[in-house]
């Protein structure tokens, strides 16, 4: 059926979001923030470019195109 569908994880899915190395500590609390409230099956590493390393989130996120776009914008403002 449709429902189980949906519900099924996507296997094998990571969204890497690189963090430019300027990025202010308040842009990084707005995009946890944006994360958060995407919550979903897609797993989210994040590569800080000042630190040179990877971390993977705890949670995954809910990965549609209006949230690529929110996390762009805020990445580059």
């Amino acid at each position: 059926s449709a429902i189980s569908k949906e519900s099924a994880p996507e296997s094998g899915t990571l969204y890497l979001i690189e963090i430019p190395a300027h990025i202010q500590s308040n842009i990084m609390n707005e995009l946890r923030d944006l994360l958060m409230k995407h919550k979903g099956n897609t797993e989210v590493e994040i590569y800080l470019h000042s630190a040179r390393r990877k971390i993977k989130l705890p949670f995954g996120v809910n990965l549609t195109d209006d949230l690529k776009l929110n996390i762009e914008s805020l990445l580059i403002s």
